[in-house]
Formats: C-alpha cells, structure tokens, sequence
C-alpha cells in the first residue's frame, strides 16, 4: 500500500482576504511529520503554497489518480474557507478575492467529485484548516452559523477532518505559531498521545478526538468534526511512538486541571521523572504543551474581562456599539455565551446605581439585562428569594410590544442562560430571533439545544421542557393533551410543508393530496402510476420525533387511518431530524417533505399539489393545502424571562423577523 499527501497553504490573497501567515508553517509542521519513517512513513508528499485555481485543481486531481487500489490518499489544506448563501464551501486560492470566490476558488463539490470517481477500494482523508474569517472581511454579511460540510464532502471509503464547522472568528494566527487546530494535529501524532487503543497506530478518529479536546479547551467556540463513511473512521494514519515520554505526557494529562497540576500530581510526576530518567527540561517541555490549550483559554478569559472592567469604568450602561465590539471580541478569543457570562455577571455588578448595592455577606447572583435605551426608559427593580439575589430592569412597554398578549405565570426566577430547544424546522427562526434578543437582552445568553447547541427535534425539545432542562421549547406541532396538562404554546408563525423530488427526477407534474396520502401509505409505489417514468418511488420519511412529520401526518393521511406505510427496501424511515442528507438522498426516483423554507437547494424540485405550489400568494391567500402553525412553548409557571422571549417574538419586531426569513407572520393569512 502506497501512502500519498497533497499539503496546500494558501497565505496571500487578492482585495478583501487578510493575509493568513500561518499557512505556509502548517504544510511545514505536516511535512515534517508525515515524511518522517517513524511516524507517517508517507511514500510522496507534495506541497502547494500559494498557488491559483487551476494548479490547485490539477494537483488534487493528480493527487487522487495516482492512488491506486488500497492505496492511502491524504488532502490537507490551510487557508481560507468561504461559504455562499447557500452555505456552499470553497478553499481560497492565490487569486481569489472576495468578490470572485466562486470563479476563483476550489469548490467543496470539486473535492467531491474527484474524490468519489476515485474511491473504489482506496481510502482518502481530506483534513482542513479552514479560516472562515474571511467571511467576515469589509462588505461582507458576517454570519455566526453552524455549516453543513457532511453532504459536500463525505465519499464512501473517505474521511474528512475540519477545525470547525462555525464561522465565528476562531482561527489562530500570530507570527511564529502554526494555526491552532493543526499544531494539535502535529503535536498528537508527534507526541504519540494521540494514540488512545493500545495499538500502537493512530487513527483518523483518534486523531480527531486528540485535536479536538485541545482545541475546545483553548477556545470553546470552536467546533472541530469528523465524518465519514464505511470504516473510512478507522483509517490508519500514523505510527505512535509509545515511550517513556509518552507515558510521562499521559500522567500530566491526568494531574492536569484549568492550567495547574495539584500539588500531590507535583510529587507524582516527580518521582516518575526520577524513576523514568526524565530530564527537567524535557519534563518542563511536555508539561507546558500539555497545560498550554486550558492557559490560553485562561489568558483569552481574562483579556475580555480586563476589556469589559475598562469599558464599564468609562460608560455604563453599555451603548448597543459597546456590546457589538464586546461580542466581536468574544468571537475572536473563541469564548462562548456560557463562558463569558459569569465575567459580565461580576464585572457589571459593581456598576449598579448605589441604593441597590449589597453588603458582601450576601451570596449575589446578578443578571444585567441591559437594554440600549436604559437610561431613558425601564427602572430598576429587586427581588429575593431566600439568599438569592436578582437584579434585573424591566422593559419599557414601547420596547417590545406583543401583538397577541396572554397570561402566564411567571413566579420563577430568572435563568441565568436562557436555554431553548426544539424544532429542527425552527432553526433558522430561533437564530434570527435570538440575535435580535441579544441586542436588547446583551448579558442573558440564549441557547438552542440541548446539551450541545444541537436542537432534537419538537418531541425531545417539549421532552426536555416538560423535563426542566430548558425554558422554552420550539415545536412545529401543536400540543397532544398530555403535554398540555405541564406546557402551554404560542403560535408564533405560519409555515408550509413542501413536497420535494431530486432535480433528475424525470416526474415534471404535480400530485393530488389523495396520491400524497396513498404514496405515503404504500398504496402507490411507482412513478408510473402518477403519470412518470417506470421507476419504484423511494419514499423518505421524518422520524418519529419530527414536529414536521406529525404536521404532515395530520394534514395528509386520515384521521380514521394515520399511520406511514412500515420500513421496506422503497419506504425509509430517516434516523435523524435533519432536512439536507434527505434531500441529498433523493436522486432520480426519490420523494419527501420538509419545511417550504428549507427546499431553496438547487438539488431538488418542489411539487405542486392539488396544482397548487407553495408561492407567497398562495401561501397568503391559504390556498396551498400543507400550511401548519409554528409554536413556542413554556410550562404553566415559568419566569419573566422566558415569557418575555416570547412576547418578543410576537412583537412587530419579531413578526418582521420571521417574515424576513421566508415565514409567515402569524396573522398575515387572509
């Protein structure tokens, strides 16, 4: 077996690319360390730096020609990643600016398709240091999202490795240091303790798991991934060099804990040095590459509270300017909401007006909401429940203004964290929503998901609501009785479900909601028999937890008989709620549904049904047939907050917001 690498840094850039010096270090650091016998022991390794779009193009496509059976193929890149609207990846070139990216840089899809004419019983590993700061270069819109490179990139056989699936500013570049996620990269191969199976070999996914709990613990806001198909997880990439060293490495890891070792870990390491033969300075070495991602992380926490003391002694309250250049510096130390709001908790607490100052006997819990026009409207009030003590401003009514007000009771405190989960369908609205939150709410963080920014779907997010896991559920389904006897919801948008075929179908017409209805029962299994081609029809339904399947359920099959025709070779049940891998799945015979707002990709075609297809006009006039309500929902008694959130929502702000995004304002149909 032949073992080949293709390693790309791109470091300079045409108008509105920042530099990216890092680049050319990091095909460095990755060459020493997959040449080398005793660790990658590669056949061929190649380097690009700072090359156009067609020497690129053609050194990947030579890269994985020249594999061939069981041969190793290895595609590392360094630079700048650039996303469309679409979320549609690219890797910047030499010539790439940011106003030609598409013409001018290698496209995910090319990887791809490469990839995939090649990956007959030969394994290929794409790693990628991808920037996406550059997303954020002057007249760009500065998106914070999650992106999903899964369908652009997996290949059977293949596996691809990214330092993070998120937009925010989290790439590392100072002069002299390799970027963050491929110093760990080098550093678990190089070290060996990337090695967790006692094999002696290291994995991509060993690899993986290395890089990225260094990774997060230097900055958390980053999102290293891994995917894959068929094995390609298993991948063998390197040897391990399993020494004295290492073992020393594994036992800091042990001791180690927020950048200290405890004193007794001192005395253990200690004695192993001595017994192992350990010298001081090489112990040193290995202690501080091993203690340096919590450091970081400590030293990034401390810069943004030194960042706010000063802020706060100039001008308090916070301007909504202030808060904007607070969060950009949050994104560009790599800090989360969750990690920075204890900061803002103690910092703001000393600026609070003096009458509500309180003795240091107190346990105080401070929760600053604060608003950009505090001074001119909302007043201060306290309140105390046992020892814990909330400060919080009220809002003025000409704030948020709800169109629908409704009586809830909000008897509990306020969270500290806002936690929300729910409706994959939603995500997009909750997102929108939440950002319009904050500039108003800066120091109440919100999340959607849990427990890790994942939304399940509307039954595990009213699940985990019923459950006290979170505050809010978004559901894209109405209440069964059972929940209404803890939950009440909220309409607050309107919705239609869209019926999709990939764009190689050869079925042009449209379906009647009686041929929806027996397709989905098993009554109809080929195209032909609803006017198309001789081809079975391959029906992907929404799991079980899915709000979008029971919205569908309910408006499409009858109440007498609701059930989905049972799992077969041409009637799939998806495991998970996500709308992209279905349509990614539907091809030439293929059928599903999903929310009309999530059918804008170029890969699939929606069908009319009852002639009519889901457009602005008929989704207002209420004549396409598929149209459901959008819910927030909170238990019985919950706390201002949470029900604040959601007259937000329902406030002409909100509304506009939800429209803006291609939904329906909850009252807007005829």
């Amino acid at each position: 077996m032949a073992k080949r690498a293709l390693l790309i840094g791109v470091s300079q850039y045409e108008a509105g690319l920042p530099p990216l010096a890092a680049a050319p270090k990091d095909v460095a650091a990755m060459e020493r360390i997959l040449q080398s016998p005793e660790l990658g022991a590669f056949d061929e390794v190649k380097l690009l730096i700072d090359r156009d779009l067609e020497a690129m193009q053609t050194a990947i496509d030579l890269l994985f020609q020249s594999c061939q059976k069981g041969d190793l193929g290895l595609l590392y890149f360094s630079g700048h990643g650039i996303t469309d609207d679409n979320d549609r990846l690219y890797l910047a070139t030499r010539g790439t600016s940011k106003d030609t990216f598409r013409s001018t840089a290698v496209s995910a899809r090319f990887i791809q398709d490469i990839m995939r004419d090649r990956s007959y019983q030969r394994q290929h590993v794409l790693i990628l240091d991808c920037c996406y700061s550059g997303a954020f270069a002057e007249g760009w819109l500065a998106k914070s999202v999650d992106i999903n490179l899964k369908p652009q990139l997996e290949v059977e056989g293949s596996v691809v490795l990214t330092s993070s699936t998120s937009t925010q500013k989290s790439y590392e570049d100072k002069e002299g240091e390799l970027s963050l996620y491929t110093n760990y990269i080098v550093q678990g191969i190089e070290s060996g303790a990337a090695e967790s199976d006692g094999d002696g070999m290291i994995s991509a996914d060993e690899l993986h798991e290395y890089a990225k709990r260094h990774v997060q613990s230097a900055k958390p806001a980053m999102k290293p991934d891994i995917f894959s198909q068929k094995q390609g997880i298993k991948i063998l990439l390197a040897k391990a060099r399993v020494d004295t060293k290492l073992e020393y490495r594994r036992l800091v890891e042990r001791y180690a804990e927020n950048g200290e070792i405890s004193s007794v870990g001192q005395d253990i390491l200690e004695f192993k040095r001595e017994s192992w033969n350990i010298s001081d300075e090489l112990a040193i070495k290995i202690e501080n590459e091993v203690l340096e991602p919590d450091r970081k992380r400590l030293k990034n926490l401390d810069r943004y509270e030194k960042s706010l003391e000063k802020t706060c002694k100039k001008q308090f309250p916070l301007t909504k300017k202030v808060m904007e250049e607070l969060k950009e510096l949050q994104e560009l130390l790599g800090l989360r909401d969750e990690d920075i709001h204890p900061i803002e908790q103690r910092v703001m607490a000393l600026y609070v007006p003096n009458p509500f100052r309180l003795s240091q006997s107190n346990f105080i819990a401070l929760i600053l909401l604060v608003t950009t026009g505090l001074v001119g409207g909302g007043y201060w009030f306290v309140s105390q429940t046992e020892n814990l003590i909330t400060i919080l401003p009220t809002v003025s009514p000409t704030t948020i203004t709800a169109s629908n007000n409704f009586n809830v009771d909000t008897s509990l405190p306020n969270p500290s964290v806002l936690t929300m989960d729910g409706s994959t369908s939603m995500v997009v609205i909750i997102k929108e929503l939440r950002a319009a939150y904050r500039q108003s709410h800066p120091t109440l963080p919100t999340t959607y998901g849990f427990p890790d920014g994942k939304p399940n779907g509307s039954s595990p997010g009213l699940q985990n609501l019923i459950n006290g896991n979170v505050w809010i559920a978004a559901t894209s389904r109405k209440l069964t009785p059972e929940e209404e006897k803890s939950l009440q919801s909220f309409p607050i948008a309107k919705d239609a479900i869209g019926l999709a075929v990939g764009i190689d179908n050869p079925f042009k017409g449209n379906l009647t909601k009686d041929q929806v209805r027996d397709i989905y029962q098993g009554k109809i299994t080929n195209w032909l028999e609803v006017g198309g081609t001789n081809l079975p029809i391959k029906v992907i339904n929404r799991p079980t937890t899915s709000g979008t399947r029971k919205s569908f359920q309910d408006m499409v099959l009858p109440p007498d008989g609701q059930s989905f025709a049972p799992d077969s070779a041409n009637f799939r049940t998806w495991e998970n709620d996500e709308t992209t891998p279905i349509l990614r799945e539907l091809k030439d015979s293929g059928i599903s549904y999903a929310t009309f707002t999530q059918l804008k990709d170029p890969l699939v075609r929606i069908i009319a049904i009852n002639g009519v297809s889901p457009t602005d006009e008929t989704l207002k006039s209420g004549k396409y047939p598929l149209i459901r309500d959008l819910f927030l929902a909170v238990k019985k008694t919950t706390s201002p907050a949470a029900k604040e959130f959601i007259e937000f929502a329902l406030s002409p702000q909100g509304q506009e917001i939800v429209k803006n995004i291609g939904f329906l304002p909850i009252n807007s149909i005829k």
